[in-house]
């Protein structure tokens, strides 16, 4: 029984569900910010809910990986390469994909709810969004992840602006554009995460026609570009602060900038030499998770 779970955690790649609750957390006490009563219970049900979108689109990441031999070609490492379940036996790929069909239908069933609770379609659009791209990442015919800049983009978007502004009108059932944009620096650091991993898998990616942006652009123009999207990050920070879109107490989120610096130099470094890479990919979800935690706590305090 403790494999089994041991199996399946490793599967679903748990650790890396902060990318997707970190905006939903910051969706949630957004609304508290912007002066509506805070719902515990429907907050934990959105919480549920994105974990298992996050499910899903992990476990169908493993199914069609493996479908297109991308998996069979990439090392794993603690960051990227999925989780080889497949691959090494301890799943088939029919409960692999199964298990991610299960869990998006679970999300899918809790999206309906909370869209009948908030009344109206609002919530129905950004749901049926969200579940587009949590399957269609990895999966034909849309591929996004396949796709030279769109996969970076729908990361940015998906687990920025779409995931807290859901999150936001469970909480306020009202829309804001304020509420749409707050979340982006939240959105370009997850990118980053995905970005920065895909230094790690770029010769399986385009050995198996998978055009991620690294494949495309190789690996030390895509240095150069980490580094810029960092400083547009901060300085989105700060201006979302000065047009009082973000809370004052969110530029304590500045207090990251040495661990993006850190990032940003050993990428530049070591692009090409992917173990010595390690320690930049873990600045970098650290930059996310740190980042996200402030901002979060700044608006709900």
């Amino acid at each position: 029984m403790g494999r089994t779970v041991a199996v399946w955690l490793r599967a679903l790649r748990a650790p890396f569900f902060v990318g997707t609750l970190t905006p939903a957390g910051f969706g949630a006490a957004y609304a508290h910010f912007a002066g509506y009563p805070f719902n515990w219970g429907l907050f934990w049900l959105t919480m549920i809910g994105t974990a298992l979108a996050n499910a899903g689109c992990n476990l169908a990441n493993d199914y069609f990986d493996y479908r297109s031999g991308d998996d069979q070609l990439t090392r794993a490492t603690p960051f990227s390469g999925g989780s080889k379940v497949i691959q090494e036996g301890l799943l088939s790929p029919r409960q692999v994909r199964n298990a991610s069909i299960t869990s998006l239908v679970m999300c899918a069933a809790i999206g309906l709810y909370l869209n009948a609770r908030t009344g109206g379609w609002v919530l129905l659009v950004v749901g049926i969004i969200g579940i587009v791209i949590a399957w269609f990442y990895t999966a034909p015919p849309l591929r996004f992840g396949s796709r030279s800049g769109l996969g970076e983009v729908v990361c940015v978007l998906g687990c920025g602006p779409v995931i807290a502004f859901g999150a936001y009108f469970v909480q306020s059932r009202a829309l804001s554009l304020p509420a749409l944009i707050a979340s982006l620096p939240i959105g370009l650091l997850m990118g980053l995460v995905l970005f920065i991993n895909e230094f790690q898998d770029v010769e399986a990616d385009g050995a198996v026609g998978k055009r991620t942006l690294v494949v495309v652009m190789g690996t030390r123009a895509a240095s150069r570009l980490l580094s810029i999207t960092l400083l547009v990050t901060y300085v989105l920070i700060g201006a979302l602060v000065l047009t009082k879109v973000l809370a004052p107490a969110s530029l304590f989120a500045l207090a990251t900038v040495p661990v993006a610096l850190f990032a940003a130099i050993r990428a530049h470094r070591f692009h090409a030499d992917r173990p010595r890479l390690l320690p930049a990919n873990a600045a970098i979800i650290l930059t996310h998770l740190a980042t996200g935690v402030i901002m979060t706590l700044a608006a709900g305090l």
